[in-house]
């Protein structure tokens, strides 16, 4: 598959994809990557002839991205993404004791694509990059509990957000 991810027509260097095969009895993330070349354009080869789906975006890199649905003889596919927006802040226990190195991500209700994620630091902060602006559901994974830990709204620079009893 190739395409041209194009927000306002900017070129995208470096940009990470991956693709999810749907054909599976559980679909799962098979972490084959293609990076955008300096005008935007990537290859993704090898894929088995199923339908996947394959996205772009992610936080790390600063974009939000989409997801379509491809089947492997795809010769032309157009990702779309936009630059997202900041989301960061502290998180704390019910005492108000910072939460470090625990793991969280950062539900969009209306996206269909991987989750971004991040870990707080060592004094409970942490920064998502590249949010969807709007609504941010987030979670932790502290230990090997998930945690809900509710809605915010995206961007937002000092939230503090409390891991519930």
């Amino acid at each position: 598959a190739e395409g041209l991810p194009a927000p306002a027509r900017v070129p995208v260097m470096a940009l990470v994809l991956g693709h999810r095969e749907v054909s599976r009895p559980r679909p799962a993330w098979v972490y084959a990557f293609g990076y955008t070349d300096q005008e935007g354009r990537f290859t993704l080869s090898g894929l088995k002839n199923r339908r996947h789906t394959v996205e772009a975006g992610g936080s790390a890199s600063g974009f939000v991205g989409t997801a379509v649905r491809i089947q492997a003889r795809s010769k032309d596919v157009t990702l779309r993404v936009t630059r997202g927006v900041a989301f960061q802040g502290r998180l704390v226990d019910a005492h108000g004791t910072p939460v470090p190195f625990a793991s969280l991500f950062a539900h969009d209700p209306d996206a269909k694509i991987r989750v971004p994620m991040t870990r707080t630091r060592r004094d409970g902060s942490f920064a998502f990059v590249g949010v969807r602006k709007g609504t941010v559901r987030l979670t932790a994974l502290i230990g090997e509990s998930h945690i809900p830990l509710g809605e915010f709204e995206a961007p937002a620079d000092d939230v503090t957000v409390t891991v519930p009893e």
